[in-house]
């Protein structure tokens, strides 16, 4: 509490030195004839203090948000692990799946806090290089109004950004990553530290695992075996429709449609619209006021037209400012739209590759429309800007059109003097002297430019995730459609298929025979090899059995490949037997080719002894028996 009362105070503190000096200086300035008088500058000091404190308010605000959003993540970070690095374990796998959201959260302030001081110091850049050295030919209505055009800039700006910033840290997404992260700090603290829920009580995971009897711990597995299983094969079964119906994209009718929105969206290039024609101030040229000066004498008078000529080259110089910045802004913009439209093409060639046709017709829908949005909003700005230059040509009309008619009558009254008898009696108050120009620095050039900058884009919308349109199905099997291979799908299914069926013959094989204290399966490492050796057997054969027959690569089909192995699994047990049986049968004991035969024969017996039991072997039904024991044994036996 001392800490914020202190913070308060300090602000407080800054806050008066601010207004104070600034109230100083504004006074100092007036003094050196900035401003027309000291009330201006007083009035403009009061302005200016109300504008520091609600500056320092809204930081001050900032600062007390920021701080509560810290708090929060303090009181959160309790719940996700008990030390400091569970949570940073905790947080490092949610980074594994939620990478973006995580990413985002970190760097978003960073990126707040650079591109608001970037815009800042833009600002006062424009400002500082400001032709005249500064706003010091400005009254204080037009200093009043640039300053709440500046301030109102500023705020669209900040509300852009902070847009920006909620869209890219996609609330939904941050949600569920919050919820991972809690959910990994609380499991991470159980398994570690036994100090969540009742782990205290149990010595944590490995303690309650210690307790539980050795026939329910393998169940457990058993259980956690047959998920795993159900997992990869629904994983595959969503994955294969889903990787079928995808098609080739024409990337190059979606780029002319897209060359063709920014064509269309061109109105300021359609119409032919450019500054509007020629100067207004031509009316008032050199050989114009040369003939005024022509009709007297008169110091006054010379001193008027002089004045009246150096207005116009001031006008005329800040007309040719404005119609600079106007074929600068033509061409930033047109910049701008070269670069959307590269940006769109590229993002629709590389992020389309991996998704359905649905998907990807519907993200090319979304790119469209934020290209379609983006030009209209540059080319909106085009048409501030050149609304805002007829404005200016028509103010410099109308004081075209009164310094005019002021001259005009000022001329009639240098005629009457000159046909006065007295004429030095007479005094002399001249109509245009009371013309004045119009501002050089309008709300014009500011807001013109400032109408480019608060038009900015919004970000490119992110392409959807594969499988996104088919709901909880498309959330399940995301990892796997991400890869885009056919390949991978098969493998992840042939594993699901095979353990799964590896399992359920074990479960039926040994359920006769099992007793209720054991587990329902006694060998489960033995029964996941084989569910998984069957698995690479399968697809081994399949992918080369294929290449040799066709000699190209060709995709089986999945749904065959998925059954083979799956009763190769059931039946695994039997085929290994029956292959090793075979091999024996055929090579002998030692592989050497002859099979018993050669064993035989290596033992001191001929072949005949060796096929037939003998005289006291038995009977030839004995012997029979014996060359079926010694025959393999088929897997349909």
């Amino acid at each position: 509490m001392a800490m914020t009362r202190t913070g308060k105070i300090l602000i407080a503190i800054a806050s008066l030195i601010a207004l104070a000096l600034l109230f100083i200086g504004l006074i100092s300035l007036a003094e050196g004839g900035g401003y027309a008088s000291q009330d201006n500058a007083i009035l403009l000091a009061a302005i200016s203090a109300i504008s520091l404190l609600f500056l320092l308010l809204g930081l001050y605000s900032g600062y007390l948000f920021v701080r509560a959003v810290f708090r929060l993540l303090g009181k959160l970070a309790g719940f996700a692990g008990d030390t400091v690095p569970l949570r940073l374990i905790s947080l490092g796998l949610t980074a594994l799946i939620f990478p973006q959201v995580v990413r985002e959260v970190i760097i978003a302030p960073v990126r707040f806090f650079m591109n608001f001081s970037a815009y800042f110091i833009t600002v006062l850049n424009t400002s500082l290089s400001t032709p005249g050295g500064g706003y010091g030919g400005m009254d204080l209505h037009d200093l009043l109004r640039i300053s709440l055009y500046t301030f109102r800039d500023a705020w669209i700006y900040l509300r852009n950004l902070l847009a920006e910033i909620l869209i890219d840290l996609q609330i939904p997404s941050l949600m569920l990553a919050l919820a991972l992260w809690l959910i990994l700090g609380q499991i991470l603290s159980f398994v570690f530290d036994g100090s969540a829920g009742r782990g205290e009580e149990r010595g944590g995971l490995p303690g309650f695992v210690r307790k539980l009897a050795p026939a329910t711990r393998k169940n457990i597995l058993l259980t956690a075996a047959f998920l795993v299983s159900g997992y990869l094969i629904m994983t595959s079964m969503i994955a294969v429709p889903w990787f079928q119906q995808t098609g080739k994209p024409n990337h190059e009718d979606w780029e002319r449609e897209l060359e063709t929105i920014i064509t269309t969206r061109d109105t300021i290039a359609q119409t032919g619209e450019e500054i509007p024609g020629a100067a207004p101030l031509d009316p008032l040229s050199d050989a114009f006021l040369d003939e005024k000066a022509a009709l007297d004498t008169l110091p006054q008078w010379g001193l008027l037209l002089a004045r009246v000529k150096s207005d116009r080259n001031e006008l005329l110089q800040q007309r040719k400012l404005l119609a600079d910045g106007w074929e600068s802004l033509r061409e930033s913009v047109e910049k701008r739209k070269s670069s959307l439209l590269s940006l769109a093409k590229i993002s629709i060639k590389d992020t389309t590759i991996s998704l359905g046709p649905r998907e990807r017709a519907s993200y090319y829908l979304e790119v469209s429309q934020w290209l379609s949005a983006s030009a209209e909003n540059l080319d909106a700005a085009l048409k501030d800007y050149q609304n805002l230059l007829k404005q200016y040509d028509y103010k410099l009309e109308n004081w075209v059109k009164d310094i005019t008619a002021a001259l005009a009558s000022d001329a009639e009254k240098l005629s009457a003097r000159r046909n006065s008898a007295n004429p030095d009696s007479l005094e002399m108050v001249f109509e245009s002297a009371y013309v004045y120009k119009p501002s050089l620095y309008t709300e014009d050039l500011f807001t013109g430019q400032s109408s480019f900058r608060n038009r900015a884009t919004d970000p490119l919308p992110a392409p959807p995730l594969p499988g996104s349109q088919w709901g909880i199905f498309g959330l399940i099997s995301r990892w796997l459609l991400r890869a885009n291979s056919y390949a991978l799908i098969l493998i992840t299914g042939m594993l699901g298929f095979g353990l799964f069926g590896s399992l359920i013959s074990s479960i039926v094989r040994e359920h006769s025979q099992r007793r209720p204290e054991e587990p329902l399966v006694k060998d489960l490492d033995a029964a996941v090899v084989r569910g998984l050796s069957a698995a690479v057997v399968v697809f081994l054969s399949v992918k080369g059995g294929l290449a040799v027959f066709t000699n190209q690569e060709v995709e089986p089909n999945s749904y065959v490949v998925f059954f083979t192995c799956l009763v190769g699994a059931v039946f695994s047990e039997r085929i290994w037997e029956w292959a090793r049986e075979w091999l024996k049968g055929k090579y002998g004991a030692d592989g050497k080719a002859g099979g018993e035969a050669g064993d035989a024969a290596e033992a001191g017996e001929s072949p005949d002894q060796a096929e037939e039991p003998g005289e006291e072997g038995g009977s030839s039904e004995s012997a029979e028996t014996g060359r079926n024991d010694k025959e393999p044994t088929s897997p349909e036996k």
